[in-house]
């Protein structure tokens, strides 16, 4: 699955759509960047950003997009993403341009990896074949006896 995340990157400025990520998820999401005629010239990175933690940086390819870094979705809270240019001037010294961070970005808290390794809840179906097989094994087994005992009986005579 492909969500795309657009940033719209105008100067320094940088707009998200309006989206809700959801937490612990691993490459679902993907940033795709439109920007501005002055970010040609630029080699492009995401930085991300949750809940004021460490900024996370990622490579923005040639078609302008990224992906949202996983560790960046692992709990829930405000995401913000900013994204930063370097080039080198002729002269040799090399010149950053930065955004601000978007607006937040909500992630909602996503269903975690459950701890319990147990088989699921078989379905109605699968409990009634389970019942009738035990009532098919208690038939089989009192059959036996019965004929273990008609058996003895005879040999009594």
């Amino acid at each position: 699955m492909d969500i795309k995340v657009g940033l719209t990157v105008n100067g320094q400025w940088i707009k998200a759509d309006t989206i809700m990520l959801v937490s612990s998820s691993v490459n679902i999401y993907h940033c795709s960047f439109d920007f501005s005629k002055e970010w040609e010239p630029y080699t492009k990175t995401a930085v991300f950003c949750l809940n004021s933690g460490d900024p996370i940086e990622t490579p923005v390819d040639n078609n302008n997009e990224c992906v949202v870094p996983w560790e960046c979705l692992e709990n829930e809270g405000a995401l913000f993403i900013g994204v930063y240019g370097v080039t080198t001037q002729e002269d040799g010294e090399m010149e950053r341009y930065p955004t601000v961070w978007t607006k937040e970005i909500r992630v909602a808290k996503g269903v975690q990896t459950g701890t319990n390794t147990n088989d699921p809840t078989p379905s109605q179906y699968e409990q009634f074949v389970m019942e009738v097989q035990q009532s098919a094994q208690e038939a089989q087994e009192a059959a036996e006896k019965a004929q273990e005992a008609a058996s003895s009986i005879h040999n009594y005579k």
